[in-house]
């Protein structure tokens, strides 16, 4: 359907198809995406486009997985991919949540913002509700280097060596017998702050919770991962939606679908100037706002209306902010 309307509407110049390839099933995930399983993805998702080449695809990433051998043969197939004109460009997808559990999120957002070649974009959950990845379009502040101050001096020469990280010239007894060499002492370098890739904000509606819709009693279909959420998280939900309600011109249907979410709503107070329409549009703009681009899972044509006036409004204010982070922390 995608590679029909592209070419149908003649998009190609001016749209960015995106294609995920899935990992395997395993338990090693060396094993989960072998270079094999990437082409046949690729090519199968060219043919049912229809397109000449395909603009962006993500690869599920494990940034420690960067330091073995499977990954050059990987890197190896996506650059000869890239060279026959089938794919434009590379993403790497994240999962911050399982890096989170398992607690490395620090060290895997400290290399996720030095990723570079051979990907153009990092694709990671990011929302209102789930604000992990946020240090990565601020930027991230790496350890400072350790570096060497030392000096060395002969008859009738002074040298001063600054920020030496290694010179073996330092460690070698002779040398430092004949040079006289002032021993040298560890100094703390610089913070760096480094800026990320673009990053692809997926989930930017918290699994639809910031949809506006979600309270108990709501009938979902047969096929709506939701359906698992039971009615006290359904409560919860309704309540948080109806605390951000007085945000917003139109009344969300979670703020009325119990009494506690109804009594969030009456306890709260409304600005002055509502800057947002629906809940949904409030939280596509908070992740807009920070420099990310958006990638909604849009269920019915109205919704794409929400999403436009989302791109096309100015940015929120930073008392918006803050009540949104206050409220979903």
């Amino acid at each position: 359907m995608a590679g029909e309307a592209v070419r149908g509407l003649r998009l190609r110049d001016t749209t960015l198809l995106a294609t995920h390839v899935p990992l395997l099933a395993g338990t090693r995930f060396t094993d989960r995406l072998p270079p094999g399983h990437v082409q046949q993805r690729i090519e199968a998702t060219l043919r049912a486009t229809k397109l000449d080449a395909l603009p962006l695809a993500m690869l599920p990433l494990s940034l420690p997985w960067l330091d073995t051998s499977a990954w050059a043969d990987l890197a190896g197939t996506l650059s000869r991919l890239t060279r026959e004109g089938k794919v434009l460009r590379w993403g790497a997808r994240l999962d911050l949540v399982a890096a989170d559990r398992d607690g490395r999120l620090a060290d895997e957002l400290e290399r996720a913002a030095r990723l570079r070649e051979p990907f153009c974009a990092i694709s990671i959950a990011l929302s209102a509700c789930d604000r992990r990845g946020l240090p990565l379009l601020e930027g991230i502040v790496m350890k400072a280097p350790v570096v060497k101050k030392a000096k060395r001096q002969a008859p009738g020469l002074l040298v001063s060596l600054d920020d030496v990280a290694d010179d073996p010239m330092l460690d070698d007894p002779e040398l430092a017998a004949m040079m006289g060499r002032i021993p040298s002492t560890p100094v703390a370098g610089e913070p760096e702050r480094v800026k990320s890739l673009p990053i692809l904000a997926r989930e930017p509606l918290a699994g639809g919770a910031l949809g506006g819709t979600i309270g108990p009693g709501m009938k979902m279909s047969p096929r709506d991962d939701r359906r698992t959420l039971d009615d006290a998280m359904r409560t919860k939900i309704a309540v948080a939606i109806g605390t951000l309600a007085p945000l917003v011109r139109d009344l969300p249907p979670a703020a009325s679908s119990c009494e506690a979410a109804r009594g969030a709503f009456e306890q709260g107070k409304r600005p002055d100037h509502v800057e947002a329409k629906s809940i949904a549009e409030l939280a596509l703009r908070f992740v807009l706002d920070r420099g990310a681009l958006a990638l909604p899972r849009l269920h019915k044509k109205e919704y794409v209306t929400t999403a436009l006036q989302a791109a096309a409004a100015p940015p929120l204010s930073a008392a918006v902010h803050e009540r949104l982070i206050a409220v979903l922390s």
